[in-house]
């Protein structure tokens, strides 16, 4: 691909003409694509961060929903943490983000466990969500880079994702190696400088065997930074958002029920969590979080 100015994507050349921008693909299941409802607290400022459309070929200022177009199954209800994450991004990298929203509700990474909406892991069909997410990408980087203003700096993927595996009792180990060759085949196919994984939280209702399913996601989550150098663990919020929730679910506290997460003030308190931690090691080359199970 051309970088826009006559070199090839990755080589980041020198072009004065025009700003570099950081472009993040945002893959998982329906925690990725967000499903907050109620009032939003966090904008951005026009012109800061954009959203990218493969269907018109666009990008369109960052706001909700995220996900172009909208109505399409990776659109979010009405908020996400995409906007947060973009805002945080900006102001602490003075960068401007690109997000291509990629993400499907209900899907699985491991095959073993999709349900019927897909997995992650299934890299030969063009049709199936990691085919449509990485064509959607490589539109955006053409795209970016034949934008008058605009040309590719920095890739990242922001995943996810995990209800789906932890419900079918998947343990750490098969979701740690499964993720592990995710990245490796999105690395050889498009390149990329990092890939960002957030924990999942609890599943609600609570009970030790759901908790103990959920955990060993969440483990194989922590632990993919140790199998892959790129791999970077960028958040453990969703467990402390749904902490209260275990003695009593109806507290309004309860945030980020990760087979329900649907309120908004809690996916904008990740994307900004998400996004210090993503940030410190991109400027810094240290991972910021190690693992606790």
């Amino acid at each position: 691909f051309d970088d826009g100015c006559g070199g090839k994507i990755g080589c980041y050349a020198e072009c004065p003409d025009k700003e570099e921008v950081d472009v993040f693909l945002v893959i998982g299941q329906s925690n990725a694509r967000g499903r907050g409802q109620g009032a939003a607290a966090v904008t951005v400022e026009p012109g800061t961060a954009f959203d990218y459309d493969p269907v018109a070929n666009v990008l369109s200022e960052l706001k909700y929903p995220t996900g172009l177009p909208a109505g399409g199954y990776w659109t979010s209800d009405q908020t996400s943490f995409v906007v947060a994450f973009g805002k945080t991004w900006q102001a602490l990298s003075g960068r401007k983000p690109v997000f291509v929203c990629r993400a499907k509700g209900g899907t699985a990474l491991v095959e073993a466990a999709d349900l019927g909406q897909g997995d992650w892991t299934d890299v030969n069909d063009s049709d199936g969500v990691y085919g449509t997410a990485v064509a959607a990408y490589l539109a955006a980087l053409e795209h970016i880079n034949s934008h008058p203003d605009f040309m590719v700096g920095h890739r990242y993927v922001i995943w996810h994702q995990g209800e789906t595996d932890a419900d079918q009792g998947i343990v750490w180990t098969e979701y740690r190696n499964a993720l592990k060759a995710l990245f490796e085949k999105l690395e050889a196919e498009v390149g990329f400088d990092a890939f960002f994984v957030s924990e999942i939280g609890y599943r609600l209702p609570y009970n030790f065997i759901l908790t103990a399913q959920y955990l060993e996601v969440i483990k194989g989550q922590q632990h993919v930074q140790q199998a892959h150098p790129k791999a970077v663990l960028v958040s453990k919020l969703p467990r402390q958002l749904t902490m209260p929730c275990l003695g009593n679910q109806e507290d309004p506290a309860c945030a980020l029920w990760d087979n329900y997460h649907y309120e908004t003030w809690a996916y904008e308190k990740l994307g900004a969590d998400m996004a210090e931690n993503a940030w410190s090691f991109a400027d810094t080359g240290k991972k910021p979080l190690v693992p606790d199970l």
